[in-house]
């Protein structure tokens, strides 16, 4: 019987309907379908700083470009701005994801610019690591190899 426990059973665990659904029946995932992670984001930061970086010194910042994947909104700016600002003129809390390729690189220039960082990151060229790990990749793990 439902909510019983069984002195044979392993653990004397409560017995319950194998199948439950537990998800809300107007959940997608509880109809086959799926759901997009990015929508808990309010943002979705696709990142690009390019530097110099002279050995054994902090990078030098040149220009930084970033895209907001949702609306397509651009932002462009060059170093004498990026200097002149204390902080992004875009969010770095918990309501963005940043995303980059070989994101260190882009915390580096944030730690050049005295910026927070970002709450949220996902590091393109680490998840392509991942996926390509021990596998022949014809033009290598940068960026052009990813695409």
């Amino acid at each position: 019987m439902a909510g019983e426990i069984h002195a044979g059973d392993h653990g004397y665990r409560l017995q319950g309907p194998v199948h439950r659904n537990r998800r809300p029946p107007g959940d997608p995932q509880a109809q086959g379908g799926h759901v997009n992670p990015l929508n808990t984001y309010e943002e979705v930061l696709l990142v690009d700083f390019e530097f110099s970086a002279p050995p054994g010194e902090r990078q030098q910042v040149v220009c930084m470009v970033a895209r907001e994947f949702k609306t397509g909104r651009t932002i462009r700016i060059w170093e004498d701005e990026l200097r002149a600002m204390p902080s992004p003129s875009f969010s770095v809390g918990p309501e963005t994801l940043y995303v980059a390729y070989y994101a260190s690189a882009e915390m580096g220039s944030h730690l050049s610019l005295g910026w927070p960082m970002p709450v949220n990151v996902l590091d393109l060229f680490t998840e392509f690591r991942c996926l390509r790990n021990g596998v022949y990749v014809p033009s290598g793990y940068g960026l052009i190899g990813a695409l």
